[in-house]
């Protein structure tokens, strides 16, 4: 039986031009790796500051708490990096399968070095990365990794000043005066197509971004006339989801509350320019996702055995 789920036809279609870059979230890692949340709540609890930040605070507050850790005891917010990211750890399947489609390149905002690990094999289609603050736009379309927010390398401590979490370091990160990183957005967000796989895009300084190029494409747009040709599209899971309670286990969300928050979710990114893009899921799970993209990496379905992460292998 053909498991495989259907990929909207647009996407595949953009994809297939070769303009598309593949921008990573950390949905794709957190199987493995601490999420966003448990990080910062793990380096408050760690560098003994008071932990105010919940999975429902928002992004602000969380990088607000981040930079209070940060402030505390700086040296060890850096040993907790490298502890938490600085190791290989089983992959989801779903990152051979990307590397194997015709991306123009791949950007992610991890830290792991998952994705470097994976441009190192023969039979996928990046070999080199490329790491903030040495970040080349020139370069966007060499099928280059890109780690945005910086890289934890295997068994490695971070350098102060080479990685984005915190408030001070956003700031930084995010000055056009101060770093490439910028410069570099402005031009992967105005001249290419992009796919966000596992993302939310929460981080207020990414967002602003948008509108800015968004202007910029409006300007290219008139002076040449006809219409935009740039396509924003972000895989986001339908109502399959689980909610977990502590009364009741795993249960499926109430249908109205459902609707209504994929509604919002969809208004919020269509002010980004950003086609929401929904794809069956079961709590968390990326099997359906990789089942989308086997075809665009020319793979066969394979077996799928359970547990924490499927093995999955495929044949060249």
């Amino acid at each position: 039986m053909d498991d495989r789920v259907n990929i909207d036809p647009a996407l595949k279609q953009c994809i297939e031009r070769g303009n598309c870059v593949a921008f990573i979230g950390s949905g794709l890692s957190n199987s493995s790796y601490l999420s966003w949340h448990e990080l910062i709540m793990t380096l408050c609890k760690e560098c003994k500051v008071q932990n105010t930040v919940s999975k429902q605070s928002s992004a602000v507050e969380f990088i607000e708490a981040a930079e209070s850790a940060r402030q505390a005891d700086m040296e060890l917010y850096h040993q907790i990096l490298g502890r938490e990211y600085g190791k290989l750890l089983p992959t989801d399947p779903l990152y051979d399968v990307l590397m194997r489609v015709k991306f123009k390149c791949y950007v992610t905002v991890n830290f792991d070095p998952t994705l470097q690990r994976e441009t190192q094999k023969p039979n996928h289609r990046c070999s080199d990365c490329e790491c903030y603050p040495n970040l080349n736009p020139e370069h966007l379309g060499n099928k280059v990794a890109f780690y945005i927010h910086g890289l934890i390398e295997e068994q490695q401590v971070p350098k102060h000043n080479t990685i984005v979490l915190s408030a001070s370091e956003f700031e930084t990160a995010y000055d056009e005066h101060r770093t490439i990183l910028p410069t570099f957005l402005k031009t992967l967000l105005t001249f290419s197509d992009i796919c966000f796989i596992g993302c939310s895009l929460r981080e207020p300084s990414l967002r602003k971004i948008f509108p800015v190029c968004a202007q910029i494409q409006d300007t290219i747009v008139r002076s040449q006339g006809g219409p935009p040709s740039l396509q924003r599209y972000i895989l986001r899971p339908e109502q399959q989801e689980l909610l977990r309670t502590p009364e009741h286990g795993s249960v499926m969300r109430d249908e109205d509350e459902e609707l209504r928050r994929r509604q919002a979710e969809s208004d919020e990114y269509q002010e980004l320019g950003i086609k929401v893009l929904r794809y069956p899921c079961v709590d968390g799970d990326h099997a359906n996702l990789r089942r989308m993209f086997e075809p665009l990496a020319s793979l066969k379905p394979p077996s799928y055995r359970t547990g924490l992460l499927p093995k999955v292998s495929y044949e060249d």
